[in-house]
């Protein structure tokens, strides 16, 4: 009695979960857009991109049945704090230059093929992404950068890749320079007028001074800037020498 109770339940499950894919295959199909003049964007969709990067995407039945409602709840938070799609299908639409960060978020996670993840494909069974439709987006990526972001000068090599090389020059007003210039030398914007940006700025070495305090007002000592703000999680403890700065974290456990 016992075995039989265990086998309906097993097949009530599997029943329920075949279902369940068949349903979402069906629906998946029929949100697919049909959009001649705009492949990207219908990929994206087909793969199901917008379910977690954006708050407009309609969402399958499951989305309201317990626990599914709380995982989808917190995959859709989670996609959308790390990447939204939205800037990315205003540009595709208005036929404009997609945000420079979208484009490298993109090409990461093609290149990578962290999505779509584990248990999104259980249920979405067509919901991988193919090498055709990975080469095409990785394609369209470079093709973005190259015409919107890529200045004339640049290497062919180098062309549409993530990193550009630093420019020779850039279009600059010379009035401007100077003020900033004068500005950035000027002790008078300092409580005492004995400091200027220069005196921890060194344009000559880097922008920094080499030392682990800045020496501020009245030559008095200030604080490490190594735990402040976005340098809280750096290594960097002001070293002299580079072999130095490589070598001591190594000795530290906790980095």
């Amino acid at each position: 009695m016992i075995k039989k109770i265990i086998l309906g339940c097993a097949v009530t499950a599997v029943v329920g979960y075949l279902g369940t894919v068949g349903y979402v295959y069906h629906y998946d199909q029929q949100r697919n857009p049909v959009v001649a003049s705009n492949q990207i964007d219908t990929l994206l969709t087909r793969n199901g991109c917008d379910y977690c990067h954006s708050n407009s995407a309609q969402l399958p039945f499951y989305a309201e049945l317990p626990i599914a409602k709380q995982i989808m709840a917190q995959d859709i938070l989670s996609g959308n704090q790390h990447f939204n799609l939205d800037a990315t299908r205003t540009a595709l639409q208005q036929k404009t230059a997609v945000p420079e960060v979208d484009l490298a978020k993109l090409e990461a996670v093609l290149q990578n093929q962290e999505m779509p993840p584990p248990l999104y494909k259980m249920v979405h069974w067509a919901g991988n992404v193919s090498d055709g439709d990975r080469n095409e987006l990785l394609s369209w990526v470079r093709q973005q950068r190259e015409q919107f972001y890529t200045l004339p000068d640049t290497p062919a090599e180098l062309r549409g890749a993530a990193l550009q090389p630093v420019p020779s020059s850039l279009p600059t007003d010379p009035q401007k320079v100077a003020l900033g210039f004068r500005l950035f030398h000027d002790p008078r914007l300092s409580k005492d007028n004995s400091i200027s940006c220069a005196h921890c700025h060194k344009l000559g070495e880097g922008g920094v001074d080499g030392r682990v305090s800045s020496l501020g007002l009245a030559i008095r000592l200030g604080q490490s800037t190594h735990r402040r703000c976005l340098m809280r999680p750096s290594i960097w403890r002001s070293s002299g020498m580079v072999e130095r700065q490589i070598y001591r974290p190594r000795l530290v456990a906790r980095r």
